[in-house]
């Protein structure tokens, strides 16, 4: 019982509004409000906005994280956690201004502005930790990263400036640079000094940017065609993908907590997507046999190209079936990248009018027609999706020999993990119907 974090829940698990201070149900209060208005004048637009926001977690925070058994040291080594332990968790209010403004700059070429404030609050799962658990875990040889009412929402501020230019009556181009900057992003944090031993929380001791420029053609329908391609240059560097980012360096060496920032999980360097829909309407299309097979049908194809995203080499570690591993890095956070994807997706359908209130729709949809091998997830300690390189090492070749083939042929099966390929060709039938 101890050992579990059980608020608003009793010891055999069932759900209580009676467990005192120490696991008490949690019951947030989030409110957020927006207001905007528009203006136009002479082809200038402003779009002004004023979101408010109030975070109120509705629990007891620990006072003093460097001494969180008794402030006063005179029973810090108790390691009992007394209600003049604790306080009410703050309570957050904030106005975030948003503001677009559009403006031509010549009859065929606008230029939009855009300015913002944001407040996220932390996910739920950061924030509360059941208080009993807190005690028996802290100094009890268990690696852990407690929760934390004592977070504060994360913030950022972004920009983004852009031009449209008509190329002609149904084509036009459009460039946007952007930047966005995030501080007091959550991740696990020692707390040291501490009274009686160091111990991790989440803290918002992470920050991160994200900056790029996207390349847009767009082409609206023009005799049954319309098409789109988009190209985007970004750059997502930080000192935190997510909460728990920093968990196996705390485990190995606290100190080690990045103080620079570097790519980020998700910084996908370059994506190209583009899009073709040709369609026809009723009664377009050749006649065959006094029919007109392809009015209402509608042919879209979308292809997508991306670079890889990166991740962090180490050394061959048994990936598959140990249940705590302390990984070795050989090589700078996420100085690795995975391979580039790309995929062809497919889709037709054709409209049937039943009578004035019904319409059939049947279509054909294929997703990742080509069957392209696309590779979404490595093992760190080969760059590979399909081998952990763990067999290779003196520990796995250890077990060979004690296990001999089976555990070969299973470990192998294991690791070739179907969930480290994205999509394979996939074929839908489908219909719609409309009333």
């Amino acid at each position: 019982e101890l050992y579990l974090n059980r608020y608003g829940y009793d010891s055999l698990g069932n759900e209580s509004d009676n467990e005192g201070y120490k696991n008490s149900t949690k019951k947030p209060v989030f409110l957020g409000l927006y207001i905007q208005d528009r203006f136009d004048w002479r082809g200038l637009v402003v779009n002004a906005g004023l979101r408010y926001d109030y975070f109120d977690y509705k629990a007891l925070r620990i006072k003093n994280l460097n001494n969180p058994f008794d402030p006063d040291t005179l029973n810090a080594a108790d390691k009992i956690l007394d209600e003049s332990d604790l306080e009410a968790s703050k309570k957050y209010s904030r106005f975030s201004p948003r503001l677009g403004i559009s403006f031509p700059i010549s009859d065929v070429t606008q230029m939009h502005i855009n300015f913002g404030k944001f407040i996220q609050r932390p996910d739920l799962q950061n924030l509360y930790v059941g208080y009993d658990y807190f005690e028996a875990r802290n100094g009890a040889g268990f690696f852990s990263v407690f929760s934390s009412p004592n977070l504060e929402p994360e913030k950022s501020t972004q920009y983004e400036v852009g031009i449209t230019h008509q190329l002609g009556d149904f084509t036009s181009f459009d460039i946007t640079a952007y930047y966005k900057d995030v501080q007091d992003l959550t991740s696990g944090a020692e707390i040291s000094p501490a009274i009686p031993v160091t111990y991790n929380v989440f803290s918002n001791v992470d920050y991160g940017t994200i900056k790029g420029v996207d390349f847009g053609f767009t082409m609206r329908r023009n005799k049954n065609i319309s098409a789109s391609l988009k190209y985007s240059l970004s750059y997502a560097s930080g000192t935190g993908s997510y909460a728990g980012t920093n968990r196996n360096i705390l485990w190995k060496n606290a100190s080690g907590i990045p103080k620079t920032t570097s790519p980020l999980v998700y910084d996908q360097r370059h994506s190209i997507i583009g899009n073709v829909h040709i369609s026809s309407g009723k009664g377009e299309g050749p006649e065959i046999g006094g029919f007109k097979p392809f009015e209402n049908i509608s042919f879209n194809t979308l292809f997508q190209l991306a670079s890889g995203t990166p991740y962090t080499p180490t050394k061959p570690y048994d990936a598959v079936t140990a249940i705590s591993v302390k990984q070795e890095p050989i090589g700078g956070v996420n100085s690795a990248n995975l391979p580039w994807q790309a995929t062809v997706d497919v889709k037709i359908e054709k409209s049937f009018t039943v009578s004035d209130k019904y319409k059939i729709v049947p279509y054909f949809w294929i997703r990742n027609l080509l069957d392209k091998e696309n590779i979404v997830a490595v093992y760190e300690g080969t760059g590979e999706a399909n081998t952990t390189g763990f067999l290779n090492t003196t520990a796995g070749e250890q077990n060979i020999t004690a296990d001999g083939q089976d555990y070969l042929d299973r470990y192998s099966l294991l690791e070739n993990n179907p969930k480290n390929y994205g999509t394979p060709r996939m074929i839908y039938f489908g219909l719609r119907v409309s009333f």
